[in-house]
C-alpha cells in the first residue's frame, strides 16, 4: 500500500495519490461482500475522474504511515441548500473492524459542516448486512420516496 504520515493521520486526498487509492480500491471491492473484478487500473480511472471534478471532496486516512482507508463524493446544490453524495467509502480489506471507517465518516461529516454543508449526506450502496448495517449504525437510514433505478 502506498506510505504516507506517521501516526493517525486523516488529511484531503491527493491527486499525487491516485495509484495508492485505486490498489486499496481494487482489493477492497474485490473482497466480500461485494467480490467485484476491480483492477487497480480500473480504479485509477473511476477514482481520477471524480477527483477532477470541482465539487469533489475527499479524505484518507493513513496509520504508521500506511494509507488504511479513504472517502469521497461531490458537493450538489439543491434547493434547500447543499447536499453530499458520498461515491466511494472503502477501508482496506485487512483492516476493517479497526474504527477507520468510523473516523473517516467522523471526519467527512466535520469537513462537510466547515464548508457550510448543511443539506444532508446521500449515498447508494448494497443492501448487505454488512454495508447497510453499518450504515444504519452510524446513523443513516432510507429515504423515503426514493428508489434508485437502472436499465440493466
Amino acid at each position: 500500500m502506498d506510505k504516507c504520515g506517521d501516526g493517525r493521520v486523516i488529511a484531503p486526498m491527493s491527486p499525487e495519490r491516485l495509484s495508492g487509492y485505486a490498489e486499496l480500491y481494487s482489493g477492497a471491492f474485490s473482497a466480500a461482500p461485494w467480490s467485484e473484478p476491480w483492477t487497480p487500473e480500473a480504479a485509477e480511472k473511476r477514482i481520477g475522474a471524480m477527483m477532477s471534478a470541482p465539487t469533489f471532496i475527499g479524505l484518507e486516512l493513513c496509520d504508521e504511515g500506511v494509507l488504511k482507508g479513504f472517502i469521497f463524493g461531490q458537493k450538489e446544490y439543491h434547493h434547500s441548500g447543499a447536499e453530499f453524495q458520498i461515491q466511494e467509502f472503502c477501508v482496506a480489506e485487512s483492516e476493517r473492524g479497526k474504527g477507520y471507517g468510523t473516523a473517516l465518516l467522523g471526519a467527512l461529516r466535520e469537513k462537510l459542516a466547515e464548508e457550510g454543508i448543511t443539506g444532508g449526506t446521500y449515498l447508494v450502496t448494497g443492501r448487505m448486512e454488512d454495508t447497510a448495517g453499518w450504515y444504519a449504525s452510524n446513523g443513516f437510514c432510507e429515504a423515503d420516496g426514493f428508489i434508485v433505478m437502472n436499465d440493466k
